[in-house]
């Protein structure tokens, strides 16, 4: 995989745009988009800048090998959490998710974008009373048309 590649699936890992990722390394979002197209070569500057402020591995930036984040220090994790007021179990996770493979990551990922569809779909508590209110308003409504209908007969 190229480095081009490589800057792709860390801006996918930090689930940000080619904007939000480029601008706090100085690159605009065409210059990141060229990079991740292998239409533009990053210069030792854009990696060196690309590993400090996002964290990510040298060695995987470079030349793809090992995880995407390697020793993972705890500032980083901390900042996370203080900048997102995570639990600690939040906390945790992000620490375990970041220590994967990007391969698990992708996993991961597409299981927790199925969840949250299926967590779309399901009916809240309020939905739930609302829809049964209605029921029972429209069985009364109908209860007491047929009442109606009976004393006019």
């Amino acid at each position: 995989m190229s480095i081009g590649k490589r800057f792709y699936e860390l801006r996918q890992a930090l689930g940000l745009n080619q904007t939000d990722f480029g601008r706090p390394i100085l690159l605009s979002q065409t210059t990141v988009g060229q990079m991740e197209n292998e239409t533009r070569t990053p210069t030792e500057r854009t990696i060196v800048l690309t590993i400090d402020k996002w964290h990510c591995s040298e060695t995987w930036l470079r030349t793809g090998e090992g995880a995407m984040f390697e020793n993972v220090g705890d500032d980083f994790i901390s900042e996370l959490a203080a900048k997102y007021q995570l639990t600690a179990f939040q906390k945790n996770l992000a620490r375990i998710v970041y220590e994967m493979p990007a391969a698990q990551q992708d996993v991961l990922l597409d299981i927790a974008r199925q969840m949250l569809a299926e967590s779309e779909t399901v009916e809240s508590d309020e939905e739930r009373t609302v829809r049964i209110v209605r029921a029972a308003r429209a069985d009364a409504d109908a209860a007491e048309t047929d009442q109606n209908a009976d004393k006019r007969a």
